[in-house]
């Protein structure tokens, strides 16, 4: 009867792991092939009437990518760092509904929003620089590549837009040692510490086990 019931058990987990992992690639489906409402747009074209069709796309890029940081980050808080993908955000969420709708498809749960922030000292930031970098194989010492949530604002030379460097961080990250994530997608190769581990930030870490998605 045990060995019956250890079967069935087994049998049950890998059932559930598998539309579980089913459940994630839809979601990840869904959210990079997410047409955001027209009307966000048309009211930011107020704002912005110098962005073109293109760039209009690469926020919309920038958003997904936003989003997609979320499947990692153990739901700690992600600063936002970008004006114009800021902007955009909250025209988003006066979609009430269908933002709801969206959050529930793309990552089975609600997102709120999160300010957006500017300093690389801030423990947020340095989150969404850590999870973007691995969002884009970004490795160690390639100071001339930046994610692109961190240099959208420049490209598309948006007024007051937020300037980052990519050598702050680093700079960061050489300072804390063992102490700040730097795993291979982001820093500069040490491990985390068991302490480490404990904080969203370090998800990308081998010795964390990395994030899951919801």
């Amino acid at each position: 009867m045990a060995l019956k019931l250890l079967v069935l058990a087994l049998i049950a987990a890998m059932i559930y792991r598998y539309y579980k992992s089913r459940r994630q690639q839809e979601q990840f489906y869904y959210l990079n092939h997410y047409q955001f409402p027209s009307g966000i747009r048309r009211r930011l074209s107020r704002k912005y009437p110098q962005l073109n069709d293109q760039q209009w796309e690469l926020v919309a890029k920038a958003m997904r990518q936003y989003f997609r940081l979320h499947r990692h980050s153990k739901r700690a808080t992600l600063a936002m760092p970008s004006r114009v993908v800021d902007d955009f955000w909250h025209e988003f969420i006066l979609h009430t509904a269908v933002y709801q709708e969206f959050c529930q498809k793309a990552l089975g749960r609600f997102i709120h929003h999160t300010p957006a922030e500017s300093t690389v000292q801030s423990k947020s930031v340095r989150r969404t620089w850590v999870l973007s970098c691995r969002d884009e194989g970004i490795k160690a010492g390639q100071f001339a590549t930046m994610p692109l949530l961190f240099t959208i604002d420049q490209q598309l030379h948006i007024t007051d837009g937020f300037v980052f460097k990519a050598s702050d961080f680093y700079s960061l990250t050489n300072e804390k040692n063992s102490s700040s994530c730097s795993g291979s997608s982001c820093g500069s190769g040490s491990s985390c510490s068991s302490n480490d581990c404990n904080d969203s930030s370090c998800s990308s870490c081998s010795s964390c086990g990395g994030g899951g998605g919801d």
